[in-house]
């Protein structure tokens, strides 16, 4: 649902993630990283194990350049941070999907989410 207990967010130094607890499997969803760390480019990264678990319907802003980083899939976008950028996904799995963001030198930012069928 919608409601207030849905909705959460977590954060590291530089890092801000709002993201939905609670979500109907292959129902869209969002994930918000507020980037506040200044640097000339913004870089957002994802646990490729949670990417594994969703499909990505879009990036806002579009990445110029995604790259693997060993257990983490790299973003890269134009222009410095402070930047936020949304992922609009949809779960291929339901029960828990645990899940990380992080940028780049920075402390990762874990969540979970409850994917109902």
């Amino acid at each position: 649902g919608t409601g207030p207990v849905s909705r959460a967010s977590a954060q590291a130094p530089g890092l801000q993630l709002e993201y939905e607890r609670f979500v109907r499997w292959r129902q869209s969803m969002k994930l918000r990283c507020l980037v506040s760390e200044t640097k000339p480019e913004t870089q957002v990264a994802i646990s490729r194990d949670y990417l594994d678990s969703v499909q990505i319907e879009q990036i806002t802003p579009p990445p110029v350049q995604a790259e693997s980083a060993g257990a983490w899939l790299v973003y890269r976008f134009a222009g410095p941070a402070p930047m936020a950028v949304t992922f609009s996904v949809k779960a291929e799995e339901f029960g828990y999907l645990p899940g990380a963001v992080r940028i780049p030198d920075g402390e990762a930012v874990s969540f979970r989410q409850f994917i109902y069928p």
